[in-house]
């Protein structure tokens, strides 16, 4: 009997060696090969360097120079400190890392995730805060042949599109009129606290207050609708109503009325929302999609996105197209796995069919 027990042991143990050997060398013979959606990630990307290009020329245009002592890769999309459409401080570092073209094909990952298809209908709150990111989303959204239904807003943190003679809803409606998008916002907010611009410098300084009026006025003269509503949840209510019945939800940026007046949504999480419950979630927009079951998108930190998503951070050099981490995945063969389970189990085979064997010839 001890035998018989010593040796289904040993046999068990050999079974075990063998499965963690196949495993080893499946680990160790790992390769990177291209992701199913690599074509329409390349796509995205390609769109939102067409794009970044337009937009820099068309600040050059209106006289406004690109510092390439913080703009490293003049993508023309960064703007500066304090102006009168600032809302908050803002980081260099993520600012410039978020104007990689790559972040076009990061934003297509984020979408498929979500379920994101063609035909779908997106809703979008975004800030002036990351105007890269913008682009980047409108970018996917086309190379998936989905629909944004968009509203942005004017104000911004520092180094995003704080530059009040180019807004973030003027980038993409731009865009569309050069037909670089397929859509554009539906409509404009002021931002900053209370969507009222209550934290711009505009609200502080009279000069800068002068400088917001003609920001507005060159909006209507350029047929950009912009909405104000003082009352918060009068202002959720349009925006849902506008939004109508979306199959995703996308945050940009810190807008007040996508993360509460308290700042709830920032705990909630970056990139793809799991569906959960939220307390107190009709008070902003990410707490009522998601207590809906609509996949909501949060891009605000951008270090944890490039992190996750195999991005750089603020890089001195970009590497090509379709090349980064991002663009693959991780396959480990299958083949020694295959073999030491097909070892493993005819080694348990022929243990029990030993015994029964010597059991039958002790008889």
């Amino acid at each position: 009997m001890k035998r018989r027990e010593l040796g289904k042991a040993l046999c068990l143990l050999l079974t075990m060696l063998l499965l963690l050997a196949g495993g080893l060398i499946s680990y160790e013979n790992a390769f990177m090969e291209k992701r199913p959606e690599y074509d329409r990630m390349c796509d995205a990307a390609r769109r939102m360097e067409a794009c970044m290009a337009e937009i820099k020329a068309e600040r050059l245009r209106r006289g406004l120079p690109v510092d390439e002592t913080e703009d490293i890769f003049s993508t023309g999309l960064l703007g500066t400190g304090h102006t009168a459409i600032t809302t908050t401080l803002g980081n260099l570092e993520a600012k410039r890392t978020s104007c990689q073209r790559d972040m076009g094909a990061l934003v297509l990952r984020l979408l498929l995730e979500a379920g994101v298809k063609a035909g779908d209908r997106v809703g979008i709150c975004a800030s002036g805060s990351f105007p890269a990111l913008n682009i980047a989303l409108f970018c996917a959204l086309d190379a998936l042949e989905a629909q944004p239904a968009a509203i942005i807003s004017i104000g911004a943190s520092t180094y995003g599109a704080n530059l009040p003679e180019f807004t973030a809803p003027e980038m993409l409606y731009h865009l569309y009129e050069k037909g670089l998008v397929s859509t554009a916002p539906l409509y404009a907010t002021l931002g900053g606290d209370g969507d009222m611009g209550q934290n711009m410098g505009a609200a502080f300084f009279e000069e800068e207050q002068a400088m917001l009026e003609q920001t507005l006025t060159r909006l209507e003269t350029a047929g950009i609708p912009l909405v104000c509503i003082p009352d918060r949840q009068e202002n959720l209510v349009w925006r849902e109503q506008v939004y109508g019945d979306i199959d995703c939800f996308v945050s940009i940026g810190g807008q007040s009325m996508a993360m509460g007046a308290h700042e709830e949504g920032y705990a909630l999480g970056q990139g793809v929302l799991r569906r959960q419950r939220v307390k107190n979630g009709e008070s902003f927009l990410l707490g009522h999609y998601l207590n809906l079951d609509i996949p909501v998108i949060v891009l605000l930190n951008v270090r944890t996105l490039c992190a996750e998503y195999g991005l750089p951070f603020d890089p001195i050099a970009l590497a090509p197209i379709g090349e980064n981490a991002l663009y693959y995945k991780k396959t480990c063969p299958k083949v020694p796995v295959l073999l030491a389970l097909g070892l493993g189990a005819g080694m348990l085979l022929l243990y029990r069919r030993w015994f029964v064997w010597k059991g039958k010839n002790q008889e």
